[in-house]
């Protein structure tokens, strides 16, 4: 019996399990006791094993073995430890704010920071050269162009969640084979490989993932295709070496995930929330400098790191330097990561609002309801002159009047935005030229294009 039924008796007890409990799905009631989805690991068969009798606060799972108590069920279920100080605190703020104390909390696991420590500083991860750069994007086009040829692998990435038009905005990619240029070809210092012949660049076959901000490719990340790959993501030799970043510099809600397919996925379903996402690489990597200013100026950064071991014990040091993060990973019955939930059909969307503080929420609502009398905004009636609008929506306005209504924004009731273009005018280069910068401007500029879409009372935008 835990300090949940000193607080909260059995029916508190009760109360408190059906809410943490039902998710991803409705908890049963059965012979006493609450059967779910168990929150310590990932089930093959979902709710036949894990249980809590509320008259007793006792949780276990006839699965992997482990019990615990209803704080320790709320721990899991946030991604921590059963016995993280850090959660009891937080249970107890949530559920039971007037309660007296009765017993004292766990200790945290992780050791103080010492007075005297030096505090951590992020590394700086310089561009690469601008011949790397040059050759990088020529890879990503082609690779992009292998992309839009191979419906096979459209619908592997639906398959991820993520649409051909979320593949555009973000640049992927499909190499086919492996590729091996030398280093010199891209820039890099001459170098002398294992045959003894110039060292190459290693580009395997697969799911191609560049990083480009302003345009500029910076990073490349391939998903390796190959059975048994390892790593599963390939860092292309010479790349900038920090975060993926989706989203905008001045956002102030940021979601952390491990891999940068992932981060691309949950960046479609929250963008029109104005949230961004970051992929770290893997648990314990740190942001370099460009990514921890923009986490420094975040209101609210929600970890979702896997939930294993590794991302458990990275969330304290994410607690530390960035006070304002908040431990959300995926349900974990429904796998280790945000991912694996997907395919067991999770609304991403409701999932990160679930995991924002009620004043963060407002705070997004405010910021993307559309303006009531929102400036130089096209009426029905009246269509102001082009240098009357942003530059951006100018030169958005003026790449579907070249498109001659083969490129159309489509915007749906629940507030999405879809790009549609005519059969076939997409493999053309000049539609592969316009449908790629349309679609870069409208998923990816700045906030003026989407004022300009949303305030437009037209569903189907064609210029």
């Amino acid at each position: 019996m835990g300090a949940a039924m000193d607080w909260l008796g059995p029916e508190g007890c009760r109360a408190v399990a059906l809410d943490i409990l039902t998710r991803p799905q409705l908890a049963r009631e059965r012979g006493g006791e609450i059967w779910a989805d168990c929150p310590f690991h990932a089930e093959r068969t979902p709710g036949n094993a894990f249980s809590y009798n509320w008259t007793k606060d006792v949780a276990q799972c006839l699965s992997c073995g482990t019990a615990a108590d209803l704080i320790g069920v709320y721990n899991a279920a946030h991604g921590r430890e059963p016995d993280d100080a850090l959660g009891f605190a937080e249970f107890r703020q949530t559920y039971a704010p007037s309660a007296p104390a009765g017993r004292p909390a766990p200790q945290p696991r992780r050791r103080a920071r010492r007075e005297d420590a030096p505090r951590w500083t992020p590394r700086q991860a310089g561009d690469p050269c601008e011949d790397w750069s040059r050759h990088a994007a020529q890879f990503v086009e082609h690779s992009m162009r292998r992309l839009e040829s191979a419906p096979e692998v459209a619908r592997m990435l639906a398959g991820w969640g993520i649409d051909m038009d979320t593949a555009r905005a973000c640049r992927m990619g499909w190499n086919e084979r492996d590729k091996f240029p030398p280093v010199t070809s891209w820039g890099l210092p001459h170098a002398t490989g294992r045959t003894g012949g110039e060292a190459k660049i290693f580009l395997p076959a697969g799911l191609v993932i560049p990083y480009a901000p302003g345009g500029r490719v910076v990073k490349i990340k391939i998903r390796r295709s190959g059975e048994g790959a390892d790593p599963r993501y390939w860092h292309v030799k010479g790349g900038y070496c920090g975060f993926h970043v989706y989203g905008r510099p001045e956002w102030r809600v940021w979601v952390i995930i491990e891999t940068e397919r992932d981060a691309a996925m949950v960046w479609r379903f929250v963008r029109g929330m104005g949230v961004g996402t970051m992929a770290t690489g893997s648990a314990s990597a740190r942001p370099d400098e460009r990514a921890a200013g923009v986490l420094r100026g975040a209101s609210c950064i929600l970890n979702a790191l896997d939930y294993d071991g590794a991302g458990r014990a990275n969330a304290g040091w994410w607690e530390d330097e960035f006070p304002q993060s908040l431990r959300w990973p995926a349900p974990p019955s429904l796998g280790k990561d945000i991912g694996d939930a997907v395919g067991h059909g999770v609304d991403v969307a409701a999932w990160v609002r679930a995991g924002l503080p009620s004043h963060v929420r407002r705070e997004l609502e405010r910021l993307t309801r559309p303006a009531q009398t929102p400036p130089a905004v096209p009426s029905a009636g009246q269509r102001p002159e082009p240098q009357e609008l942003p530059p951006a929506v100018r030169e958005l306005r003026g790449l579907l009047a070249r498109a001659e209504g083969r490129a159309r924004i489509v915007k749906h009731a629940d507030g999405g935005l879809e790009l549609c273009c005519a059969p076939g005018w997409r493999g053309t280069p000049e539609g592969w030229e316009l449908s790629g910068r349309i679609s870069r401007l409208v998923f990816m500029g700045p906030d003026e294009v989407l004022r300009w879409i949303e305030a437009d009372p037209r569903g189907r935008i064609t210029g």
